[in-house]
């Protein structure tokens, strides 16, 4: 009868726990104090927990696959596996220098211990070995290795026939992690998980052998360093000596926390992109953050391999809408100090998840009430030169075929003026106020006429403000539509406590018939060119929401 590996890595799970608990609990449990034997029992608990998960777990999507897969760093199991080795390194520490009439060499090969499970949890915590040729990982760590086992057993030929045991069960832990982290370990490297039985379709499971073992051995090493502690430290030294079990925890969180903090931005709280690059890299999110005296882009990029990486560089340009120029400006090296390492089950391959901060400085002679582009752009370092790199494809505004538009913004005034007489109250809190007409103006003539604009909310829609000159006695008419503001602050980006002029350039047409012209303005929509309500100062709506400006006399020249 056939047995389908998930059904092997269950058995395998159940004959290993089984038998290795019960020699523990029968031999080496009743040795220890009550507070280790919680300590043991929880964390045993914690991990059978964890390997549950990781076997029977069906995940609904391919980040909780992620949180929850065994073999993958910066992850829920990656992190207890950190914290329990960090905490096999405290309890070794503690024993050494809480405990009682202990030699120094006993205390020194302790202390060696700890550094040695701190570089492991380390290791663990952020799986460097992923990085590295596979040889040069195994000659690392089996020299590491050896030199502990050699140490371990010249200490435990000096030491008494009582604490041996716990030698024999740092040993034994030794033996059950190494067989996991450099035996198993290889069996995928080299390219054998179906010699072994193993796979499952296309999955090979051999890291449910891999980590079962580890973190089994680490946890006998756990027990060992218990035992040392139970028999060493007095019971008056052991509830203060014992608040140091609590760094374990506190290191963990503290490697691990902000990765969960960025991921949690990158998923909730940022704006999905999709910007694919000539060179590899791919923008996947971003985030704007504008203050007082800067904008802070974060940016969430994505690439397959790490050499897509090397020699990039992102740049965030503050430009003005109108003119094109950009007035501020940062440029930033691609940085891996923050990146997240994924396994997509999908098209089977892994990928890197990079977080990047840009902090553009705004000058202090910075453009005030102008609307201007956040504008990214993606470089390459080539040769000393800083090349531009061409996007492929993009769900966002482009400025060409490097630059993406992340979003807009406009830099308020400081010291608002104070506001003209009001003439018409609008709907959103806008407000125009008196407006000045010339008596005279001659046909090819241009005039200006200055608007004064305020607003008491945001605005966050486009509007357009036209003017129709109607002639008196013919009735005919002409009119000029603009912003209100002109192209250099559009109403989507009018701000609470806004109050500005613009002065309008109205050419008059050479073809115009002379005479009086009664002028008059308003909004309308741009989206579907409805016209806003006016209201003079009395709250009495304008007739067709056209507010009378006064008359103005056009002369031949």
């Amino acid at each position: 009868m056939d047995v389908s590996a998930e059904a092997l890595v269950r058995i395998f799970l159940l004959l290993l726990y089984g038998s290795v608990c019960a020699i523990v609990y029968r031999r080496l449990m009743p040795r220890l104090s009550t507070a280790s034997q919680w300590l043991a029992t929880a964390m045993l608990a914690a991990q059978a927990l964890m390997l549950l998960v990781a076997v029977e777990w069906q995940p609904g999507s391919y980040d909780d696959w992620w949180h929850w897969h065994p073999d993958r760093e910066n992850n829920i199991p990656s992190t207890f596996a950190s914290a329990q080795l960090m905490l096999v390194a405290v309890v070794a520490f503690a024993a050494a220098w809480f405990g009682r009439g202990q030699p120094v060499w006993i205390r020194l090969f302790l202390t060696a211990l700890c550094l040695f499970f701190l570089h492991l949890a380390q290791e663990e915590l952020i799986e460097r070995r992923h990085y590295r040729l596979g040889s040069e990982w195994i000659i690392h760590f089996t020299a590491l290795g050896a030199s502990v086992v050699v140490a371990t057993l010249i200490v435990a030929a000096r030491s008494s026939r009582r604490t041996r045991i716990w030698y024999t069960c740092l040993l034994a832990g030794l033996a059950v992690s190494a067989a996991g982290a450099l035996v198993v370990e290889q069996l995928r490297l080299l390219e054998t998980c179906e010699k072994f039985a193993f796979t499952h379709g296309e999955r090979c499971l051999q890291h449910f052998y891999e980590e079962t073992l580890e973190t089994l051995g680490v946890w006998l090493m756990l027990v060992a360093m218990l035992g040392l502690f139970s028999e060493w430290v007095p019971k008056s030294r052991r509830v203060p000596s014992m608040i140091l079990f609590f760094l374990p925890w506190i290191w963990a969180l503290s490697f691990h926390g902000p990765y969960r903090i960025w991921e949690f931005e990158f998923r909730f709280l940022s704006e999905p992109a999709s910007v694919d690059y000539e060179t590899g890299i791919e923008l996947r999110a971003r985030r704007i953050k504008q203050g007082a005296k800067s904008v802070t882009v974060t940016l969430f990029t994505k690439v397959i391999n790490w050499t897509d990486y090397s020699g990039a560089g992102f740049s965030i340009h503050l430009v003005d809408q109108a003119t094109g120029a950009s007035f501020a400006s940062a440029d930033e090296g691609a940085s891996r100090a923050q990146s997240i390492r994924r396994y997509d089950s999908k098209s089977n391959s892994r990928h890197y998840i990079f977080k990047q901060l840009i902090a553009v400085n705004i000058p202090p002679e910075a453009p005030v009430n102008r609307a201007a582009w956040i504008v990214f752009t993606t470089w390459r370092e080539e040769n000393g030169e800083f090349a531009p790199q061409r996007i492929l494809s993009s769900d966002q505004m482009l400025l060409g075929d490097t630059q993406v538009v992340f979003g807009e913004l406009v830099l308020p005034e400081d010291s608002i003026a104070a506001a003209a007489e009001q003439l018409a109250s609008f709907d959103h809190g806008l407000a125009l106020g008196d407006v000045h007409l010339p008596p005279k103006a001659h046909i090819g003539d241009t005039l200006s006429i200055p608007f004064s604009w305020s607003a008491e909310n945001d605005v966050l829609e486009d509007y357009t403000q036209f003017l129709h000159f109607i002639h008196d006695e013919l009735g005919g008419q002409w009119g000029y539509d603009q912003q209100p503001l002109g192209a250099r602050l559009p109403t989507r980006l009018w701000y609470s406590g806004l109050a500005d002029t613009e002065i309008w350039q109205v050419p008059i047409p050479t073809d115009l018939a002379p005479g009086t012209y009664k002028v008059y303005t308003g909004l309308y929509r741009a989206s579907d060119l409805e016209r806003l309500p006016a209201r003079d100062a009395a709250g009495k709506l304008f007739a067709d929401a056209r507010i009378p400006l006064g008359s103005i006399i056009i002369e031949q020249v």
